[in-house]
């Protein structure tokens, strides 16, 4: 099978790696750099080589899109859409602090809410499904007290996001305000 590759970052790259080491022809394309596509097609080993999104999508039997941008671009299609949005790099002062003693600021817990995979196995309350993840109503846990946040969904669409965790947080302070109140009755 010939497979075209639009975009060639971590997932094109990877996805693009695993086809060519199966013994499907590959064409990577659409990077900054040409230097990189060479490259990924000389380590995914096989039938692999860099090319342009042109010849991706033409001599593909099947075209992998792995960035919708990449897309646009490779079929010239720039004046049928929108420019993506893209945020101005943040700049960081000379006079921001980029490391921190804990012990000597007083700090002795860290929440670490990297928002990856989740790995609940030092959890030591039985809360897991099969899979491992927390089962919950909103965020609302079923062992006494517990609760969650920023989970995907949780409550809506957008719940694992900044923004739509303070609507998801709003909703749990009135269910806990609910549960104060039944609980001093």
């Amino acid at each position: 099978m010939h497979i075209g590759i639009l975009g060639s970052g971590l997932m094109g790259g990877k996805l693009g790696t695993i086809f060519a080491r199966a013994g499907h022809d590959v064409v990577f394309s659409y990077s900054r750099s040409e230097r990189k596509l060479k490259r990924l097609a000389r380590e995914a080993r096989g039938h692999a080589r860099a090319g342009t999104p042109r010849e991706a999508a033409l001599n593909g039997d099947v075209l992998l899109l792995a960035g919708i941008d990449a897309w646009v671009t490779g079929g010239g299609l720039e004046g049928q859409f929108a420019a993506p949005h893209r945020d101005a790099p943040t700049s960081v002062g000379a006079e921001t602090k980029l490391s921190l003693d804990l012990i000597a600021a007083g700090i002795g817990t860290v929440i670490w809410a990297t928002g990856y995979r989740p790995d609940y196995s030092w959890l030591d309350v039985p809360v897991l499904d099969r899979h491992g993840r927390i089962r919950h109503d909103g965020g609302v846990v079923a062992a006494p007290d517990m609760y969650v946040m920023g989970l995907p969904f949780m409550r809506r669409r957008k719940s694992s996001f900044i923004d739509g965790a303070a609507d998801d947080a709003a909703d749990l302070a009135a269910h806990l305000h609910r549960s104060l109140d039944r609980a001093a009755a």
